[in-house]
């Protein structure tokens, strides 16, 4: 018998009435077959938190009751449709009129702009598209998801393949599919079909628990064990057999690092592709490479057919079309008919042009590791963002995203700078003033380069530096910098449009997995001062930076070599500097990587006495600056439950020991 496609449901009203208008719909649903998230949930049934929402991919649902009274997100609405299966329904609960949400506006609000420079143009494009009736009939309680047979030969010929290799020579493997089509679940049965002698050598690893979940369940008894991807990086003895699930949502190097960590081992990556939650372009434009260019042989294996909702499904159907999941680069000709012209486009304007939008968004989605549907909404709807573009005739060969920063008002400076707040929207500006202790270059214009992408048939032709330029020429006043997940490429290529690395950041970016650099561009005299300085700052905490880096994961050495090679020598850091860095930490405006330089000075000189610091604090403090040790294998063995706690002990013990200056002063 065919399976029942899934439906989009939507009730309207004030929260009251769409809550009690929801229940209705859902009642002849059991209490656990159904996921409320947002408030008012009846008393029933279990309200669900969106960090509930983000934890549950895997699962599945009867029905998702999604509030949007408090306005949109679009990464939540592609979760709750992930969740519900053959039959179910995504209701959504709509306010009275077509009007965003103030308390959308606030929440998305970029200062110095008020809410009203917050776009509507994401929310105007979902209301749009929603069917003309909402359906308040009740909704049948779906049955459970059993594949036929037939339905499972797919995944059957990925298990297949996968304990084939498995049981020869060492191999590689990759299964890539969208939400929904069974591969975690091939993983799992992959492992349950392991002949005892190889499952006792076969480990899953993935970015969390929760990722591992679904596969644990497929492997069946004895339980396969789950371990950190960071504790197989030396791990003795090596598996035999290493599963990597949602192997996209986990750092290129780290990738690439245990690959090369297990040479005998057979490898098998798992990855979600053109989903929600991610596109997991980085795995596929980067690391698909390093496998194909492994020694051993590289089995590349897709699953097509859904096995949670039917082919076809009305409801994945309509969550690709509104949020773009299956946007892509415009199809061009063979060779560029013309030499490509700028233009700063009108958001508005691309709201309206579907083809336009759809190859702008393809472009960022297919240039960069993980692009969320919450991108889309930045691109319509951030405040001060400009959308540039290189054109081809009518079709976008490159885009760049730019966004205005600084002009920051005094007060809320002072705000940031004392730790009792951070602004959204504002990177540049947070990093220069707080990390940086530079707060004047937060006062000024500065302008943001955000992504920039180019066409893949039109890489490596000039056409990034060609925007870029643009891009400058169009906003001619204030400082130009960038933030982004540091690789040689992308640092040569910003080195050669003049800007010069002045800070190395001391947390990976989630989107690339690299360790992120702050770069500007000078321009003027003064900003060629400013920069100088900011360079002779990162040659001094250069090296202690980049050893607490390398205790986290692996750090290219080619990356460094560029960064050191623009840098004056290494100094020290004057008392003042020191002083200012470690109350900067203190007051949580910092991490302590961002102050280990200081404090290190700090600890030789006397100044900072380890002995006035209880047994465990001494420990998480001589361990990360000393030895160089992980934050999360110190968290460990000070029996401490994560490493935000670690973290938070450590700066209150040195906070009621340090002399230097007021820095104990507005601790949290």
């Amino acid at each position: 018998m065919d399976r029942p496609h899934r439906q989009l449901r939507f009730v309207r009203g004030r929260r009251e009435e769409t809550a009690l208008a929801a229940a209705s719909v859902v009642d002849r649903l059991a209490a656990e077959d159904v996921a409320w998230v947002g408030p008012y949930a009846p008393a029933h049934r279990k309200g669900w938190s969106r960090a509930e929402l983000a934890g549950a991919l895997g699962g599945t649902l009867g029905a998702v009751v999604l509030s949007l009274h408090e306005g949109l997100r679009p990464d939540d609405l592609g979760r709750a449709q992930g969740l519900v299966r053959a039959g179910g329904a995504l209701v959504l609960r709509l306010p009275a009129d077509d009007a965003l949400p103030p308390a959308d506006r606030a929440r998305r609000q970029v200062p110095p702009w008020g809410p009203e420079a917050v776009g509507d143009r994401t929310w105007r494009r979902v209301l749009s598209r929603l069917p003309r009736s909402g359906g308040s009939a009740p909704l049948a309680a779906p049955p459970p998801v059993a594949p036929h047979a037939d339905e499972l030969a797919e995944q059957d010929a990925v298990v297949e393949a996968l304990l084939g290799t498995w049981a020869g020579p060492p191999g590689l493997a990759v299964v890539t599919a969208r939400r929904g089509r069974g591969k975690s679940a091939a993983l799992g049965r992959a492992l349950a079909g392991l002949t005892p002698d190889l499952r006792d050598h076969a480990v899953i690893c993935g970015p969390s628990e929760a990722a591992s979940a679904v596969v644990r369940r497929f492997a069946g008894a004895p339980p396969v064990p789950r371990r950190h991807p960071l504790d197989l990086l030396d791990a003795e003895p090596s598996p035999r057999i290493l599963v990597v699930d949602e192997a996209a949502q986990l750092p290129v190097p780290l990738l690439r690092t245990l690959l090369a960590a297990h040479p005998q081992a057979h490898l098998a990556f798992a990855t979600t592709v053109e989903g929600y939650e991610g596109t997991g372009r980085g795995f596929l434009l980067r690391f698909l490479e390093d496998l194909r260019r492994d020694p051993r042989p590289l089995q590349e294996l897709r699953l097509a057919r859904p096995l949670r909702w039917a082919p076809g499904d009305p409801l994945e159907a309509w969550v690709d079309d509104t949020l773009c999941l299956d946007a892509a680069p415009p199809v061009l000709a063979t060779a560029p008919a013309s030499t490509p012209r700028h233009a700063l486009l009108d958001r508005e304007a691309l709201a309206r042009d579907e083809p336009l939008l759809r190859g702008v968004f393809g472009l960022l989605s297919h240039a960069h590791y993980r692009t969320t549907p919450a991108d889309l909404q930045r691109l319509l709807d951030a405040p001060g963002l400009a959308v540039h573009a290189l054109f081809e005739g009518e079709e976008p060969v490159a885009v760049g995203l730019v966004a205005a920063e600084g002009a920051l008002p005094e007060a809320l400076l002072d705000d940031m700078l004392a730790g009792r707040t951070r602004v959204r929207g504002q990177a540049l500006a947070d990093t220069l003033a707080c990390h940086a202790g530079r707060p004047g270059l937060a006062r000024g214009r500065l302008w943001r380069s955000v992504r920039t992408a180019v066409h893949p048939a039109r890489r490596r032709q000039g056409l990034g530096r060609q925007l870029v330029e643009a891009e400058h020429r169009t906003h001619p006043d204030g400082l130009w910098g960038t933030l982004f997940g540091a690789t040689p490429g992308l640092l040569r290529f910003r080195l050669g449009l003049g800007y010069r690395v002045v800070r190395l950041g001391h947390a990976r970016s989630d989107r690339a997995g690299e360790p992120s650099v702050v770069m500007l561009r000078p321009r003027t005299p003064e900003e060629a001062a400013e920069v100088a300085l900011l360079q002779q700052t990162l040659a001094t905490e250069l090296p202690l930076s980049v050893a607490l880096l390398r205790s986290e994961g692996p750090v290219s050495d080619e990356m460094i070599d560029l960064i050191r090679g623009g840098l004056p020598p290494p100094g020290r850091l004057s008392l003042e500097e020191e002083e200012a860095a470690v109350a900067a930490w203190l007051r949580g405006v910092r991490p302590l990587e961002g102050a280990a330089t200081a404090l290190r000075q700090a600890l030789d000189a006397g100044r900072l006495d380890p002995g006035h610091l209880d047994p465990v604090a001494r420990m998480l403090l001589l361990g990360r600056l000393e030895r160089h040790r992980p934050w999360r294998t110190l968290a460990n063995e000070a029996g401490l439950p994560s490493v935000p706690a670690a973290m938070r002990c450590l700066r209150r013990a040195v906070a009621s020991s340090w002399s230097g200056g007021s820095a104990g002063s507005g601790l949290p």
